[in-house]
């Protein structure tokens, strides 16, 4: 005859407190993940608003760079058509020739 080394309540009771405790530990490691969800969240919003704000600088910089470029063209020497003088044209408007070399 085989004796039982737990009785009829014991062993149920000990496998209803290991379940009870399996429980317990997905609910932590389910709430542990939720909080590396969160941090992984709010560091991409960070890295998002730090990425608009490098190409609000970026796009400041190219456009006075082009104000520059363009400032520098207009007030570039040109080549006077009549006698191969040099004219610094400014607007367009006006031209201020200077004298050359006497032939």
């Amino acid at each position: 005859m085989k004796i039982s080394a737990c009785s009829r309540t014991g062993c149920g009771d000990r496998a209803r407190k290991q379940s009870g405790m399996a429980v317990i530990v997905v609910i932590a490691l389910f709430a542990i993940m939720l909080l590396f969800l969160g941090i992984t969240l709010r560091s991409l919003n960070h890295l998002h608003q730090d990425l608009k704000l490098i190409e609000r600088k970026q796009l400041e910089r190219i456009r006075q760079s082009e104000a520059a470029t363009n400032a520098a063209t207009t007030n570039r020497l040109q080549l006077s058509p009549g006698d191969g003088h040099y004219s610094l044209s400014s607007t367009g408007r006006e031209r201020v020739v200077f004298p050359g070399p006497n032939r």
